[in-house]
């Protein structure tokens, strides 16, 4: 249970820092 709280932690933090990522370049292309 802990590891799997773990991964779906990691998955969200690597999907902000991914939609932040995209919402940049999309900003200043």
């Amino acid at each position: 249970m802990d590891k799997r709280l773990t991964r779906s932690n990691s998955d969200k933090m690597v999907g902000g820092v991914a939609a932040g990522l995209a919402d940049y370049l999309n900003i200043d292309p």
